[in-house]
């Protein structure tokens, strides 16, 4: 698994799945996401977006955005209800990140996540980030 910190920047990178992320990509060691899962969704709420994607696959890659950016893309490109999961929290996620990653491919849903039942960072589908113009 590939994760790629995505900042805040204007200038565009080219990511390592083959993505073009809008900002410029700092990349994290695969294993941040079991052991420091709540440093990564910290950098999220400081830094932008996280692209996860298994074995730079595309069409395996999800995004971790900051929860003010998935509202504010949602009012213009809207997901149903159904398509929202109930949220997890952190200490439930963070096992569970596999899992979580191939729901939300399969089933083109989002996923919050949760720290203290605040919205923290929510899963998304490259489909609608692409739709949302998160990413090209």
């Amino acid at each position: 698994m590939v994760i790629e910190l995505v900042g805040r920047d204007d200038d565009a990178t080219e990511s390592k799945c083959g993505l073009c992320i809008i900002r410029p990509v700092q990349s994290f060691p695969a294993s941040a996401v079991q052991t420091r899962f709540a440093d990564v969704l910290s950098a999220v709420r400081s830094d932008g977006t996280i692209a996860l994607t298994y074995h730079e696959r595309p069409a395996d890659t999800v995004l971790m955005i900051h929860p003010d950016t998935w509202h504010a893309h949602r009012n213009d490109y809207p997901v149903s209800g159904e398509k929202i999961l109930d949220p997890l929290a952190i200490s439930e996620a963070r096992g569970l990140f596999g899992q979580i990653r191939e729901r939300v491919v399969a089933e083109d849903c989002h996923l919050p996540i949760t720290r203290r039942r605040r919205e923290w960072a929510i899963v998304v589908p490259m489909s609608w980030a692409r739709k949302a113009q998160i990413v090209e």
